[in-house]
């Protein structure tokens, strides 16, 4: 649910505030797929904090940094997350190969065990260290998932804003998260 809502986020941000239709007709899909693709930078590096709150209301607090780069003239993004604290998550990383045209792949590497682990398919639903994310979280979601409909639109000078609306293409997409979540 947490990639849903990462979803909702980028089309209230990027399709809402684009001018992309103002320059052609666009459907609600190429909208997306051009807002999409506005996000993808060669390169970046981040050092993020990640709070997680359990039921009781205790917090933990894990640094992380995180570094990306495109490769395959933009068609695949190596994503490399790493643990920077507390001690006994620290050194933990995940690399994810996020390619345009197949499934992503995933590994995560455990400094205490010294062993690198591939994560497959069947266990992107998992919990991510511990947090209420999952791994499939961790990659974009497949625009092609969804369905799209320009609801309205305003021009605001020379802007102008479009109202999507987003929706599940098909529920099999998401049963195994739904199953475990």
């Amino acid at each position: 649910m947490n990639k849903v809502k990462f979803f909702v986020a980028l089309v209230a941000v990027l399709a809402i505030g684009s001018s992309l239709a103002a320059q052609e007709e666009l459907t609600a899909k190429q909208i997306m797929d051009k807002a999409f693709d506005v996000t993808k930078l060669a390169g970046s590096e981040a050092v993020s904090t990640l709070t997680i709150i359990d039921s009781k209301g205790r917090e933990r607090v894990r640094e992380i940094a995180m570094v990306t780069k495109l490769f395959d003239n933009g068609e695949t993004e190596k994503r490399l997350l790493r643990f920077l604290s507390p001690a006994d998550v620290k050194g933990t990383g995940l690399l994810v190969f996020d390619y345009e045209d197949k499934d992503d792949d995933m590994w995560l590497f455990l400094p205490a065990l010294r062993k690198t682990r591939r994560i497959v398919s069947t266990e992107r639903a998992k919990s991510f260290m511990g947090s209420e994310f999952s791994y499939a979280d961790m990659t974009p979601p497949i625009l092609d998932n969804f369905t799209y409909k320009i609801l309205s639109e305003k021009d605001v000078k020379a802007w102008q804003f479009l109202k999507l609306k987003c929706g599940y293409r098909s529920l099999e997409n998401f049963l195994p998260l739904l199953e475990t979540g």
